[in-house]
């Protein structure tokens, strides 16, 4: 599913971060085309209301950023990996079902996909 996303969004590396409710963070679990050690290094607390990945998530929405440098919303932390993994660009896609079979938490009186 990954490397259709990607493909069909016209992107070569893709990364999949799961809501971490231990944490109050969103972290890295699975890539494509992209370093194993560099996906978990990724940790996004969602208390970084302005980041694109947590507006998306908290929107429900699909959300583009189209030059990554210029985006200072992201946080230091995350446009550093961004860069290391060569994302110049980027969509963030909140996948989510209300299923419980797939092991959802609860963030905003949403249900979302969790870190297992």
């Amino acid at each position: 599913m990954l490397e259709g996303l990607s493909r069909a969004l016209g992107y070569r590396r893709a990364v999949v971060a799961l809501y971490d409710p231990g944490r109050g963070a969103l972290r890295g679990t699975v890539g494509l085309n992209v370093p194993d050690a560099l996906v978990e290094s990724i940790e996004i607390p969602l208390v970084e209301a302005e980041s694109p990945m947590v507006i998306a998530l908290r929107e429900g929405v699909p959300l583009r950023v189209d030059d990554t440098r210029t985006q200072s919303r992201l946080g230091e932390d995350a446009l550093g990996l961004l860069l290391e993994m060569e994302i110049s660009s980027f969509v963030v896609l909140p996948l989510r079902s209300s299923s419980e079979q797939f092991g959802l938490a609860t963030w905003q009186g949403r249900d979302v996909p969790r870190w297992a």
